[in-house]
């Protein structure tokens, strides 16, 4: 429904549409993380998934997340499609080649480097999302 509220949305190819997905997916999960987070500091835990694997989250830890991705795209605007594309779509590496035209390989070696590089801003943004 983000997506399509916007009367001017036309997706250009298959990658970009995929990415407007993406982005829209992330906004979603991040409003109802701070929506949640302003109901009561600390609410409940909801589940994720990432990198095949489903994690417990607070809406501290998703209100987190959103500025190291913000942080990481200052870095390469690559890894934050790739990250968005894999986890807030769940698309495969696969998936990500055939739309974004870019090669399995070559997915990988980004996916290595925007984990890597993600983790490391994660544990630079304190608790609350302040850039610190």
């Amino acid at each position: 429904e983000k997506i399509s509220r916007s009367a001017a949305f036309n997706a250009r190819d298959r990658a970009h549409f995929f990415g407007c997905a993406a982005h829209a997916m992330r906004q979603i999960v991040i409003d109802q993380a701070r929506a949640k987070a302003a109901e009561k500091r600390g609410g409940g835990l909801y589940e994720v998934t990432f990198d095949d694997a489903h994690l417990s989250v607070t809406p501290d830890d998703a209100i987190r997340l959103d500025e190291a991705l913000r942080r990481l795209e200052e870095i390469d605007p690559a890894f934050l499609e790739l990250v968005e594309l894999r986890f807030f779509t769940g698309l495969s590496m696969e998936q990500i080649a055939e739309a974004t035209e870019v090669s399995v390989r070559t997915l990988h070696r980004r996916w290595r480097l925007a984990r890597s590089a993600l983790q490391t801003l994660l544990d630079d943004v304190p608790d609350g999302g302040a850039a610190g």
